[in-house]
């Protein structure tokens, strides 16, 4: 299963997506012949479904994980749930279903309290942040983000470290800074020429395009999204929700709403 696991992931994300599919079908049919509150069962789902979200949108994965969500609250398996909570609340964030997102996120926040957890999931930590921000709750957000680097127990890869800094960067850009600092932007610039071909690359997209307006450079701004959305984006599914509103003014949207 870890095997699979790792093709999901891999091809998901960077891979040919054929290959994709089918391990995430292969994972999905190994998965539940385990029993409901394997954990190595839930977390192997999680991956697939993920994968399912990237690579097959028309696919939903709603239904599986809020079943897999009951069946680890019927055993009561509350890390389970935690997980499966937080990643819900970031599928729901992201196709903008915000209410729903906010109830699995509270769930997700109860389960993390009642066990006490110090190392917390990617999925919780920017869940939590994105519903900070959009509500305007800049201190909870801000103490989510500065907690990011000791808390996600995974803060050693690239890709989590470059998560961390856009999680820096679009609180800032909340808080009224428009415009990283040099380092940063030269960084984010570096990771669009590397990454925008790559899933999960909207909220990078997003404070870029921020960035280079904040700066002045609406042109280039407009010719990176456009670029992105109608030749690089992996994605098949719609933009994120916060791409779609941050960068809501851009003349892309106009030409393909």
């Amino acid at each position: 299963m870890l095997k699979l696991q790792t093709g999901v992931v891999y091809h998901a994300i960077f891979g040919d997506r054929e290959r994709a599919t089918k391990a995430i079908n292969d994972t999905i049919a190994l998965a539940s012949q385990a029993p409901p509150s394997s954990a190595l069962a839930v977390v192997s789902l999680l991956i697939a479904l993920l994968g399912r979200w990237i690579v097959e949108p028309r696919l939903s994965s709603h239904f599986e994980l809020c079943q897999a969500f009951e069946d680890c609250q019927r055993a009561k398996v509350n890390s389970l749930c935690h997980r499966i909570a937080a990643r819900l609340s970031i599928i729901y964030f992201d196709d903008g279903e915000i209410e729903e997102s906010k109830r699995w996120a509270r769930l997700a926040r109860d389960t993390a309290k009642e066990l006490g957890l110090e190392r917390l999931c990617a999925d919780y930590l920017t869940s939590q942040t994105d519903l900070a921000l959009i509500s305007g709750r800049f201190d909870e957000a801000r103490s989510i983000v500065n907690q990011m680097a000791s808390r996600n127990p995974l803060t050693s890869t690239a890709r989590v470290a470059s998560e961390q800094l856009v999680y820096r960067i679009r609180l800032a850009q909340f808080t009224g800074n428009l415009i990283p600092d040099e380092d940063q932007m030269r960084e984010l610039l570096s990771w669009h020429d590397r990454a925008r071909f790559f899933g999960r690359y909207d909220d990078h997209m997003e404070i870029l395009w921020t960035a280079l307006r904040a700066m002045g450079d609406e042109e280039r701004a407009a010719a990176l999204l456009r670029e992105y959305m109608s030749e690089s984006r992996r994605e098949l599914r719609p933009p994120s929700y916060l791409l779609r509103w941050r960068t809501a003014e851009d003349p892309y949207w106009s030409s393909v709403d």
